[in-house]
């Protein structure tokens, strides 16, 4: 039989086997509705992060090209 060891959080280990550790921790799945919603709600979070995070970047490349043109032609100067 297959033991199991769990460490709690004082480091003390509890050892069950296979079977109890199954039947003592395994739930209820969620509903397929549910775990759609879900994803859809984190994809649309991650979508509107991504979209910012790029309109970011593009805003800091403009300003770098702008920054470059302007030392360029010398009407900023960096000093030493």
């Amino acid at each position: 039989m297959l033991n199991v060891f769990a460490t709690s959080r004082d480091d003390t280990l509890r050892r069950m086997n296979t079977p109890n550790f199954l039947e003592s921790h395994v739930s209820q799945i969620p509903a397929i509705q549910f775990l759609q919603q879900l994803g859809f709600a984190c994809r649309t979070t991650a979508d509107s992060e991504l979209r910012l995070l790029r309109q970011q970047r593009t805003a800091l490349d403009q300003q770098k090209r702008g920054l470059k043109q302007q030392l360029l032609t010398g009407r900023i100067r960096v000093s030493p």
